[in-house]
């Protein structure tokens, strides 16, 4: 995300320095792709599946796919477990989502209007 240097030349003539430029002008104007970043970020560590498993030896530290995945027996898989987990694992992401849409939408259609 480039910002415009008229915008910064601006800011430097009415007496920011390089700190307040940081965080007045180059903070906000990329506030919707760090929270993005963000949210990435926590959805690759909550659905990491490989690294735990290898990693964690026990049942008590899984994470959610670990331990959605030890639900699965040789001889019997419990699916009501199984479901009931896989709700339980998409509420937190469902809530950062919903806490955030406002800045997501903003995110997305920031380059989309000119004006």
């Amino acid at each position: 995300l480039a910002v415009p240097s008229e915008l910064l030349d601006a800011a430097r003539i009415d007496g920011a320095s390089e700190w307040g430029l940081y965080w007045r002008i180059g903070l906000p104007l990329s506030g919707s792709g760090l929270s993005i970043l963000a949210v990435l970020t926590f959805l690759g560590s909550w659905n990491d599946y490989l690294w735990p498993l290898i990693a964690l030896r026990s049942i008590e530290k899984f994470t959610f796919p670990v331990g959605l995945a030890s639900l699965v027996g040789l001889y019997k898989v419990e699916y009501g477990m199984i479901l009931a987990g896989a709700f339980l694992a998409t509420l937190p992401i469902l809530v950062i989502f919903f806490i955030g849409r406002n800045q997501f939408v903003a995110g997305l259609t920031s380059g989309a209007i000119k004006g």
